[in-house]
């Protein structure tokens, strides 16, 4: 999520490449819960279902994939 954080602060607008997102959405779950959230991440953006597997993970991992990771 660091790349595409700073990425996304110097104005690019790179996705993570479709099969590592859809990889890291299998797994981020398992990783990222309720009680291992706080202090890590924001809380997960809603996005729509039919979103790229790119803009699910930045979203579940609390960035708004049409802003960046400021929000």
């Amino acid at each position: 999520m660091h790349a595409w954080d700073a990425s996304r602060a110097l104005g690019g607008d790179r996705p993570v490449p479709p099969a590592l997102a859809g990889q890291l959405l299998r797994l981020a779950p398992m990783l990222v819960t309720g009680d291992t959230r706080h202090g890590l991440f924001d809380p997960a953006v809603e996005v729509p279902r039919s979103s790229s597997p790119s803009d699910r993970l930045v979203a579940f991992l609390g960035r708004d994939p049409a802003r960046g990771p400021s929000g």
